[in-house]
């Protein structure tokens, strides 16, 4: 496994509005920004984060696992330490990373 594999990532995945917000009529101020799963995310027009990966809430769990955790599992199967921690809000219609 390549040095550069082996250190910290840190992934977002940004949660759907749930129906309540939707009816509330309150807008979406965060999004990925790139390609599927690159890190960038913009809160509004004037703030903007870096991660090592990002995603919009239509990304589909098997996308982020396919991104993000596959190579993690594989390596620990190979032997190598791996740790995958999920951490955030669940929304009411079960998207979660």
């Amino acid at each position: 496994m390549a040095s550069d594999e082996s250190s910290v990532r840190v992934a977002v995945r940004i949660r759907p509005q749930t129906p309540a917000e939707v009816v509330e009529g309150c807008g979406v101020c965060a999004r990925a920004g790139g390609a599927a799963g690159e890190g960038g995310v913009a809160l509004g027009t004037e703030r903007a984060f870096s991660f090592d990966y990002a995603f919009d809430p239509h990304i589909t769990q098997q996308d982020v696992y396919d991104t993000c955790v596959r190579k993690l599992v594989e390596a620990a199967l190979d032997g190598y330490n791996a740790t995958v921690l999920a951490y955030g809000q669940v929304s009411e219609i079960g998207n979660f990373l």
